[in-house]
């Protein structure tokens, strides 16, 4: 299965074994980060949040960031360590570099005593991560 997976990886167009460079690269970057710093101070790298605001644009995603949606979510499958928020703070880099806002979002609900937290990144209404849990958990900080 690697074999092919590696086979097919020659094949594709050079921009998107960019991406798929950028992104390995971003989430073990994110991971390291996340486990040696403490969270308070990625936090007050995502910048300050915000009220809550709805918004009603809905669009389809522009090829780029469809791009990287689909990289994350295919890259992750191959990395153990890969969970929500190394998810979404990988995307919103990628975006971010690419000149595309995104909201990242974090949540919480309470599950058999204990509390479960939850990350994922939209734009402009559209889930790029997090996929359909999200609605399970409570708004607690987001910052566009």
């Amino acid at each position: 299965m690697w074999i092919r997976k590696v086979k097919t990886l020659f094949v594709l167009p050079l921009k998107v074994k960019l991406l798929f460079i950028k992104t390995l690269m971003l989430f073990f970057v994110v991971e390291i980060t996340l486990r040696f710093l403490p969270f308070k101070r990625v936090m007050n790298w995502l910048g300050s949040t915000v009220a809550l605001k709805t918004s009603t644009v809905t669009t389809e995603l522009p090829e780029e960031i469809q791009a990287v949606k689909s990289m994350i979510r295919s890259l992750s499958r191959y990395l153990p360590f890969v969970k929500c928020y190394n998810k979404a703070l990988t995307a919103r880099i990628l975006l971010r570099n690419k000149g595309y806002a995104s909201t990242l979002y974090i949540g919480f609900k309470k599950e058999k005593e204990q509390l479960k937290g939850h990350a994922w990144l939209v734009f402009q209404d559209q889930l790029i991560t997090g996929g359909a849990v999200y609605q399970e958990y409570k708004v607690t900080a987001f910052f566009p």
